[in-house]
């Protein structure tokens, strides 16, 4: 109460009229005389007295809104607008319920790692649950993987792999395929090989053809790239000159 000759409370008109929309802003005893400062001023005693006489209510209704907005029905942010309170709580809740699941989805995520390394032997999966194994793996279970496969031979050419050579196995299937097959198997799948390892910026769920699109137009604009350097140059006078083509209006049709 002190403080209430400090405000200036007709700045809060617009506030006021928004409570009541379409009706002109008075107060409840009606006098056409009061200057705005005074309705402005009383209206905001009104609100917080008719908030207050709905107080009871509120108590009452608190257990059907918590429910509403545990089961997160369509109404529930529009019910919890008439309790506050309550719907900064829930706000609270909501947020530290999502932390929680959020943290637990980590904690799962960090302990599938810890069994997948366990299990894989801190083995790679590479796409299409395909990994390299050597003659000289550290966990037994590998060393007896690669023994078995090493003895049935390469999946599609048929051969036999080089004595001691790596191999890739596949985790589902048991067979096992030579480092020359598998580069071109995962060729054909639009994978890039880097190093002997296929390479994709595209999530797992991309199909080949998608593959194949980013592999080509990446592989073109490196193409591009190299002829405008000095060695790209070079060879390009030196193929135009061994087909005949010196002149750039007489090639232009055919590079």
């Amino acid at each position: 109460m002190n403080k209430a000759k400090a405000i200036d409370w007709q700045q809060y008109e617009s506030v006021l009229k928004a409570v009541r929309p379409n009706k002109k802003l008075e107060i409840a005893c009606g006098d056409p005389a009061a200057s705005q400062k005074v309705i402005c001023y009383t209206r905001t005693l009104e609100l917080l007295v008719d908030d207050y006489r709905r107080e009871p209510l509120r108590r009452e209704s608190r257990p059907l809104l918590e429910w509403l907005a545990r089961i997160q029905h369509p109404e529930a942010n529009n019910l919890l607008a008439f309790n506050y309170v309550l719907e900064r709580e829930m706000q609270h809740r909501q947020k530290a319920l999502l932390n929680e699941k959020q943290a637990r989805k980590r904690g799962q995520a960090v302990e599938r790692a810890r069994r997948h390394r366990e299990f894989y032997g801190s083995k790679i999966v590479w796409p299409d649950d395909w990994i390299w194994l050597t003659a000289i793996e550290k966990y037994a279970t590998w060393r007896s993987r690669y023994k078995e496969a090493f003895a049935k031979g390469c999946e599609l050419c048929r051969k036999p792999i080089s004595e001691e050579s790596p191999l890739w196995f596949h985790l589902d299937r048991h067979v096992a395929r030579c480092h020359s097959c598998q580069e071109h198997a995962w060729w054909s799948d639009g994978y890039e090989i880097e190093a002997g390892f296929p390479s994709c910026f595209l999530p797992e769920t991309a199909t080949r053809e998608e593959r194949w699109a980013v592999r080509e137009n990446k592989v073109g604009a490196g193409v591009t790239e190299w002829l405008l350097t000095e060695r790209g140059q070079a060879w390009l006078a030196t193929f135009r000159a061994r087909e005949g083509r010196t002149s750039p209006n007489k090639s232009k049709t055919h590079d």
